[in-house]
Formats: C-alpha cells, sequence, structure tokens
C-alpha cells in the first residue's frame, strides 16, 4: 500500500499552513466505532462471495452525448416551455448548431433542473439508438447530475463493461464499472469491502442493491464560471425506487462517494429530510447566501458519515493511526472550505457567517449544487467528531434545529485561511492509497 501522490504533496502543504495542531478532545466513541469496524471488516474480508465476474467490450456508438442528442432532436412545438424563456431559445440554436461546446456546458450546467424536466419528458420519444444505449449505462447517464463533459467520456472512452455480483449473507450488491482499461483488482476488492462495511455497520443484513461506476478521469475542480455547481463538485446519484441504485461517475474520491451515496441508498439519512423549509430559512439568515440556493440540509449528515467512515476504513486497511488521518482530512476540508470562500470573494468570516444576525440575500454567493452543505456545515459537524458519532450518528431521531445549533457552535471555532494561494481543485477528501490487498484473501 502507497499513499498517493496528490497525498503526499498536499499533506506537505498542509503542514506549512497550519502550525499547530487541531483539538479534537476526547476520543472515546471514536475508539468504539474504530473496534466495532475492525470487526466488522474482518468479518466481511473472511465471508464475502464473489458469484459472476464478467466483462465485454461495448461497440462505438454514433452519440458523444445523449442530452445534447436528445434536445437536437426535440420538437420546440411540444415542450412545455414560453418562447420568451432563454431555454427555449437555447434548444432553437443548439438545434441549428450555433452555440460553443462550452456555452453548452455553461448554459446545463446553470439549469440543469429545468434541461432535465425537458429530457424527461421527452424520453418516450427518443429514438432506438439513444434507448439502447440507456439500457446499457441506465437513464442516470442523462440524470442533471452528471456533467456533459463526463457524459461525453463514458459514450467516448470507457468502453470495457465489467458486471460483478457480490454476495455476504442475504445482502448482494451487483457492481457494473464502465471503464478505459482493465480493471485495478486491488480497488474493486476494496471497494467491495467497503460497500459491505456501511451496510454491516448500521446492522443492514437483507439488501439487493445496484451500483454502477464510470472511471472517468475528469476532476472536481474550479473553472472559469462564477458559480459552483454539478460540473465542480458532483461525482455521484442515487435513485430511488423498488431497488435504490447507485452512480458513481469519477474515478476520484471513488471510495468516500460510495460511502456517500451508500448513505442515501441505505436511507440512514432519511431522518433529517423533514421540515427542511423552515431548517432553510435558519440557514439563510446564519450564511450570507443567496436565498435562491438549495440547501439540502440532509447533505451534511450525509457527508459526515461518508468522512468518518472512510477515515475508519481507511486506517484498518492501510494499518495507519486514525489519528493521523482524521487530523490531516479536518485540515484540509478547512483548506477547501477556505477556497471556496476565495471563490465567492468572502475575506472575512464575519461577511459569510453570524449566529446572532440574519443577513440578506447574497447574489454573488450563487450554488448550483449543495456546496453550503457538502463542506461548510460537514465542517462544523465533524469538528466535534466524537460528539456527532455518540449522539447522531447512529440516532434513530434526530431533530434538525437541534443538530444545527450543534454545527454553528463548532463553526464559531473554525479558522479559515486567507491569502493564500490556491490550487483548483474541489475534492472533499484528503487521502488516497494505491492499494495492494494481497495481504488479505484476494477475491477479484
Amino acid at each position: 500500500m502507497e499513499i498517493d501522490a496528490f497525498t503526499q504533496n498536499t499533506i506537505i502543504e498542509l503542514n506549512n499552513i497550519f502550525s499547530s495542531k487541531i483539538y479534537i478532545g476526547k476520543y472515546t466513541y471514536i475508539d468504539t466505532l474504530y473496534n466495532k469496524s475492525i470487526e466488522i471488516i474482518k468479518f466481511i474480508i473472511k465471508h464475502f462471495e464473489v458469484i459472476s465476474n464478467k466483462s465485454i467490450v461495448l461497440k462505438e456508438s454514433k452519440h458523444t452525448n445523449l442530452v445534447i442528442s436528445i434536445l437536437k432532436n426535440i420538437n420546440l412545438e411540444n415542450i412545455n416551455v414560453d418562447k420568451n424563456n432563454p431555454i427555449y431559445e437555447f434548444i432553437r440554436k443548439l438545434k441549428l448548431d450555433k452555440i460553443p461546446l462550452d456555452e453548452i456546458e455553461k448554459f446545463i450546467n446553470f439549469n440543469n433542473s429545468e434541461i432535465n424536466n425537458i429530457i424527461e419528458f421527452e424520453l418516450p420519444n427518443v429514438d432506438k439508438s439513444i434507448s439502447d444505449l440507456l439500457k446499457i449505462y441506465s437513464n442516470n447517464i442523462i440524470s442533471k447530475f452528471v456533467p456533459l463533459n463526463i457524459q461525453t467520456d463514458v459514450l467516448k472512452n470507457l468502453k470495457i463493461h465489467t458486471k460483478i455480483v457480490v454476495k455476504l449473507g442475504h445482502i448482494k450488491l451487483t457492481f457494473h464499472f464502465f471503464s478505459n482499461t482493465a480493471l485495478d483488482n486491488n480497488l474493486v476488492n476494496i471497494i467491495i469491502v467497503k460497500a459491505l462495511y456501511i451496510i454491516k455497520l448500521y446492522n443492514i443484513d437483507n439488501i439487493e442493491l445496484t451500483i454502477r461506476f464510470f472511471l472517468s478521469n475528469i476532476k472536481k475542480q474550479i473553472g472559469l464560471n462564477d458559480f459552483l455547481g454539478r460540473d465542480e463538485v458532483n461525482s455521484g446519484l442515487t435513485s430511488f425506487g423498488l431497488e435504490n441504485t447507485i452512480l458513481i461517475y469519477r474515478a476520484e474520491e471513488i471510495e468516500k462517494v460510495l460511502l456517500h451515496e451508500l448513505v442515501h441508498a441505505l436511507n440512514i439519512d432519511n431522518l433529517l429530510m423533514r421540515e427542511l423549509d423552515s431548517i432553510d430559512k435558519k440557514i439563510k439568515c446564519n450564511f450570507n447566501i443567496n436565498n435562491k440556493n438549495d440547501i439540502n440540509f440532509f447533505e451534511a449528515y450525509t457527508e459526515s458519515i461518508a468522512f468518518i467512515t472512510n477515515i475508519i476504513s481507511n486506517s484498518i486497511l492501510s494499518g495507519i493511526n486514525y489519528k493521523i488521518l482524521l487530523e490531516n482530512e479536518l485540515r484540509f476540508l478547512i483548506l477547501q472550505c477556505s477556497k471556496i470562500l476565495n471563490f465567492y470573494n468572502v475575506k472575512n468570516i464575519d461577511k459569510f457567517f453570524c449566529k446572532q444576525c440574519c443577513f440578506g440575500s447574497n447574489i454573488k454567493w450563487t450554488e448550483k449544487s449543495s456546496i453550503l452543505s457538502y463542506y461548510f456545515l460537514k465542517l462544523g459537524s465533524v469538528y466535534n467528531i466524537n460528539h456527532f458519532i455518540n449522539t447522531y450518528m447512529f440516532s434513530k431521531t434526530i431533530h434538525n434545529n437541534t443538530y444545527y445549533e450543534f454545527i454553528i457552535n463548532n463553526f464559531n471555532n473554525i479558522e479559515f485561511i486567507y491569502h493564500y494561494k490556491f490550487t483548483p481543485t474541489l475534492r472533499m477528501t484528503l487521502y488516497d492509497f494505491k492499494w495492494d490487498f494481497t495481504n488479505y484473501y484476494l477475491k477479484i
């Protein structure tokens, strides 16, 4: 096992930035979780079974992007969009090939929800060549969360489709990997173990899930837009139905994103999906952001669980003390939040956060994804990680207001970084490993 070069270089950078350690406090409940997790992971490695493992090479497609193909074939008279709406004019020009690709990507990134509604309405009318591709990749490839450049990368380059079915008792996981080279068996084993780990951690013994991976190397980073959206920060999605399904569409942070989406798919975070309007109002009062932004407060909880389970499982599987991993991940998260403050030109935290006062709407802080929850509210949540594990991580009753008070009380203790030359990456976790699973029983 080796630590990835990005991680090594960033740790050096963090050591230069932070002159003192972050005060974490007691480790009582983290220790308990760690010891419990060791036994779970040992059990998984010993008992999981690979039922099937098959690969095929996919044929070339005449389509390079399904969303663009669908929009170009739309009959404008049949869509419920006013002719004065910019979306109507966008589709009209798109059909005439009068929009450069970078402008197409920016427009759809900003208007992804509205475009997605049109796409879903049009799906029954698409031609067979498109419907055949959707059967292979699933309808999730054209989800509002999947950036256009990744959709194109998948169709043009990720031509090896590997299907792996895994069982552990009454748990059945079906993995679909779309890649441009043969899979790294060490990584596949790690993915299987981490998926089963969070399922067993939450005492779920009977479930079937389908998980797709588009192993695109396109990374999350700040671009030229004046807002942050799916292109810059999102990597996965969960679809809910008779069987919840997961899609992860970047190779970057694949393991942490898997844990995040499993929190959704296993309904671990559904306790926080009530009374979101009232908590949104409080958040938009305390944080100086655009009132039109969607907060999705539950995402802070989801990310917190993914953050913790990723650190714990990384520690067990790598042999690195979890206290070291936690310290560096917290410092990296502060760095990333500071980077976002810099992006939105916030030079003083008092201009961004105030517990006792209420800001008006800041139209300059425009989000097209859950930026505040993914980064800032998560940081407040895990900054007192011991209390989070004890009080919230496994609770059957969580009140949004109480959890939010916990977050903002921690937020007051965090010192952000200003006047620093930031790199463009917007990844949410620090550690990547080049895994070597040969110390265990390699099953793939």
